[in-house]
């Protein structure tokens, strides 16, 4: 892997999927207080970053709150910040998997509901698995294609914008997601994930 490869991981991990769904949901419940609600979640995000980021410079050892856990309380806290980290990542994976499916079915109506959406769910889990069973540079690959698919339509539509009032919040939007982003990478806390 490149060092762009390991950006595009990166990217892929902070701008999850949810970016497109998600303010059209947060702006029906709060309105026009909707980049404010962002911001706020960036700034207490950012918080949580940093003590990650604290305590894995601590250790030169990998597994994340297992590990941190496991060295200040024992054994049985480490167990159990390992089975919450799992169940993060299976019920995240589970959310963008319906994201997704509701993506799909706006263009593919089968996919909706009942057997389709089983069958496109099915599908799209064993791709991914073929994929990393396949190896790592189809994976790279793969990650570079969700990668473009993220970044490209957020860059359209942040130009689109930049004729409109909002687009100076849009931008303090972005700046503070990219600076939790380099916070994280510059002080290597990449050590709280299971992928080293």
């Amino acid at each position: 892997m490149t060092r762009l490869d390991v950006v595009a991981v990166t990217l892929n991990a902070v701008i999850g999927a949810g970016i497109f769904g998600l303010p059209a949901k947060v702006f029906a419940l709060v309105g026009d207080y909707s980049l404010l609600a962002f911001l706020a979640c960036a700034a207490f995000a950012a918080l949580i970053v940093l003590c990650f980021a604290e305590v894995g410079s601590r250790f030169s050892g990998t597994g994340g709150p297992y590990l941190y856990l496991r060295e200040a309380l024992g054994p049985v806290a480490g167990f159990g910040a390992g089975w919450l980290t799992w169940l993060a990542r299976v019920s995240a994976f589970a959310a963008n998997s319906n994201l997704l499916a509701g993506y799909v079915a706006v263009f593919a109506p089968a996919v909706a509901s009942g057997a389709g959406r089983l069958i496109f769910l099915c599908t799209v889990t064993l791709l991914l698995i073929a994929v990393n069973y396949a190896g790592v540079q189809g994976a790279v690959r793969l990650n570079r294609f969700f990668t473009a698919g993220k970044l490209i339509p957020l860059s359209l539509w942040l130009v689109s914008n930049s004729t409109w009032r909002e687009a100076r919040d849009t931008a303090i939007a972005v700046a503070v997601g990219f600076a939790i982003l380099a916070v994280t990478r510059a002080s290597g806390s990449r050590k709280h994930t299971f992928l080293e």
